[in-house]
């Protein structure tokens, strides 16, 4: 059987920077990753950013993969053969309903060949458990993860680590935890243990995949996913930007957009793409250049993630861009 990880985490908690560390890590344990990327509108923009890092990625945009795209995630798993050495790792957008995404992938016949999923789920220290209504989400991820990976655990005070630390033990019985590399060494065990041997009867437990109850039972509930009335927006960018320009336009962005990305050319780097996002009014632009092998099919775009968009102010205000 081939490692199935999810790598869950509410927008903008660090999902694809996780990847970014956890992918240099699997070669030199004798790993081979085929990586899915699940995102509002164009998922390429993260894919393009991996390939560099891993045999294979895959995009997949639109919705999140407990509803809307569920049916193309099953499927695109399902034509993974998997062969001795290999794991999949599938990076779900921010807002997914990993309770009702785990009954999904569980109850599919056609992925008998994959294991059970082991799900990580990135923390954002500090802005965990201030998502207001969007909180059952957030807390749902936790719940059902198998192993946890705390980000911006620096950027905050002892005592906010602390109830951090906290409300994510009572969500899920002490789960701890963990780093790139030491996910890296578990994925190597457990790939181990998936091979088929004539002489082995069983998993130790040590090396099996934890399979967690009900969310509902570490205290929470997953909600229905018809609850999160979250929606995406993109529109192409100018040409070239000026870098304060976008960056006084994301960092005024309304409260309706929680999450902003994309990739832009800007007017003192000429001839590159750089990625760039915004989530909580924080605003980062890549310091690298995106590389890709086809740059005309990767135009400047801004992707916009939250509940109720204006869309047209939006327009609006992208068009005072230009360089």
């Amino acid at each position: 059987m081939t490692p199935l990880v999810l790598v869950a985490g509410f927008l903008g908690a660090g999902k694809t920077s996780f990847l970014r560390q956890l992918l240099p890590q699997l070669p030199g344990r004798g790993l081979r990753a085929r990586v899915i990327i699940n995102d509002y509108q164009n998922a390429r923009v993260d894919a393009a950013s991996l390939r560099a890092l891993a045999d294979d990625v895959m995009p997949i945009s639109g919705s999140c993969v407990c509803c809307g795209s569920r049916e193309e995630l099953v499927e695109q798993l399902s034509e993974i053969a998997g062969a001795p050495g290999e794991v999949i790792l599938v990076e779900v957008n921010g807002t997914t309903a990993t309770g009702s995404l785990l009954e999904i992938l569980g109850g599919a016949s056609a992925l008998a060949h994959l294991t059970p999923p082991v799900q990580v789920t990135l923390v954002d220290a500090l802005r965990f458990g201030d998502r207001a209504w969007k909180n059952p989400i957030e807390r749902g991820q936790v719940a059902t993860a198998t192993h946890l990976v705390l980000t911006r655990g620096t950027e905050v005070p002892p005592e906010r680590r602390q109830q951090v630390d906290h409300d994510v033990a009572e969500l899920t019985g002490g789960v701890g935890w963990t780093t790139a590399a030491a996910f890296a060494d578990y994925l190597q065990d457990l790939e181990r243990a998936m091979r088929p041997l004539p002489d082995r009867e069983s998993l130790s437990e040590a090396t099996a995949p934890v399979v967690m109850d009900d969310p509902a039972a570490a205290g929470t509930e997953t909600p229905p996913h018809t609850t999160h009335h979250f929606s995406s927006f993109q529109v192409p960018l100018p040409d070239t930007v000026h870098r304060a320009s976008l960056v006084s336009f994301l960092s005024s962005l309304p409260p309706e957009v929680m999450r902003a990305k994309g990739i832009a050319h800007l007017a003192d780097a000429p001839g590159e793409l750089r990625v760039f996002q915004m989530v909580s009014g924080e605003v980062d632009i890549s310091d690298e250049p995106l590389v890709v092998g086809d740059a005309e099919s990767y135009q400047p775009i801004a992707i916009f993630v939250g509940p109720r968009i204006p869309t047209l102010t939006l327009r609006a205000r992208i068009t005072k861009l230009t360089a």
